[in-house]
C-alpha cells in the first residue's frame, strides 16, 4: 500500500495493481486484480478503512477482472463500472475456459515462490452481472474530485481509462504495454496498432503528473512521461520488425516469444503468451493493408 499523492492510493500486488481514489462522499477501486491478490486488496481497504462505492473493471482480460467476486462478496454495496462491450465479451463461451486457466496458473505461479494464496482460482468465468456500462466522456463525481473515463482503443474491448484532473491522476491499466521490472515494455496492441498509438498521444497529451499502470506500480513527474515515450518506441520498433521480417510468422512467433516471456511475466501462462505473440504479428500486418482496420 502506497500514498501516491493526496486521496490516493496505489493497492495490490506489485504484479497486479489497484488504485483508490476517496473523494468526501464516494470511493472508487480502479482495477480489482485477480483471484490471489483480491485478500489482500480487501486487507488493505479494511486497513483504510474505506468500502468502495465504484469498482472500475479496465478491461476484461483474466488479470483485471477475475478479484471482481471476492470484492463483491466483500463489498455488496459497490456498484461495477465497465466500458462499453465488456460484459458480452466476457459472456462469450470461447473466453470461459480461458479466465478459469489464466486465473488458475497466476495463482500457482503466485504460490510457486512463496507467496501467501488464501482464495482458490476461479471457477467459472467473472460475473458481470449488474455492471455499469458507461462510454467515452462519462463523469463521476465522488465529492471533491471527478473520475472521468474514457475509452481507449487498441488493447481490448471495452478499455476504459480513468483519470481524476483535479489530481493530474491518470490510470492506465496496460495503454503502455507490460512494464518490466528491469526496464523497457512489452507492446500490448491486441485490438489494432493505430488505435493503441493514438492512445498514447491522448496520455502524453493529457499530461499526467501520476500515471497508474496495471502492472508493478505508479509513475510519477517526468518518469510518466518518459514512459509513455518508452512504450510509444517500444510498439514503433515490434511492427517495424514484424514488417522487415522474411521468414514465416511462425519462426517469428517463437523468436519473440523467446525475448517477451521473461521476468514478471513468466507469471502468465506460455501458452497465453504465445496467443499474445501471434496476436501482434498479425496486427502489426492489418496495419499495413489496405482496407483492413488499423
Amino acid at each position: 500500500m502506497k500514498r501516491l499523492c493526496e486521496s490516493i492510493w496505489e493497492l495490490g500486488h506489485p504484479l497486479f495493481n489497484a488504485y483508490l481514489v476517496r473523494g468526501a462522499d464516494r470511493v472508487a477501486l480502479v482495477e480489482v486484480g485477480i483471484s490471489a491478490v483480491a485478500p489482500r486488496l480487501v486487507g488493505e481497504l479494511e486497513a483504510l478503512g474505506v468500502a468502495p462505492d465504484l469498482l472500475v473493471v479496465t478491461h476484461p482480460h483474466t488479470d483485471h477482472l477475475s478479484g471482481l467476486g471476492a470484492l463483491r462478496e466483500r463489498f455488496p454495496g459497490a456498484e461495477v463500472v465497465v466500458g462499453p462491450g465488456a460484459p458480452g465479451f466476457v459472456a462469450h463461451p470461447k473466453a470461459a475456459a480461458g479466465f478459469v486457466a489464466e486465473d488458475r496458473y497466476m495463482a500457482e505461479a503466485l504460490a510457486s515462490r512463496g507467496e501467501a494464496v488464501a482464495r482458490p482460482a476461479l471457477g467459472g468465468p467473472p460475473d458481470l452481472s449488474g455492471a455499469r456500462e458507461v462510454g467515452e466522456g462519462a463523469r463521476i463525481d465522488l465529492g471533491g474530485l471527478t473520475l472521468e473515463l474514457w475509452v481507449a482503443g487498441g488493447h481490448a474491448p471495452g478499455n476504459l481509462v480513468a483519470g481524476v484532473p483535479e489530481r493530474g491522476a491518470l490510470f492506465v491499466s496496460d495503454c503502455l504495454g507490460f512494464r518490466y521490472g528491469r526496464g523497457g515494455f512489452m507492446p500490448l496492441y491486441f485490438t489494432g496498432y493505430g488505435p493503441y498509438q493514438d492512445t498514447l498521444e491522448r496520455i502524453r497529451a493529457w499530461g499526467p503528473e501520476v500515471l497508474g499502470l496495471g502492472h508493478l506500480g505508479a509513475l510519477t513527474g517526468p518518469a510518466a512521461r518518459e514512459a509513455v515515450a518508452a512504450a510509444r518506441a517500444a510498439a514503433e520498433a515490434l511492427r517495424e520488425r514484424v514488417l522487415a521480417h522474411r521468414g514465416s510468422d511462425e519462426d517469428l512467433a517463437q523468436r519473440l516469444f523467446a525475448q517477451v516471456y521473461r521476468d514478471e511475466l513468466t507469471c502468465y501462462s506460455p501458452t497465453n503468451i504465445r496467443m499474445c505473440v501471434g496476436l501482434l504479428i498479425r496486427r502489426s500486418r492489418e496495419a499495413e493493408t489496405p482496407g483492413r482496420p488499423a
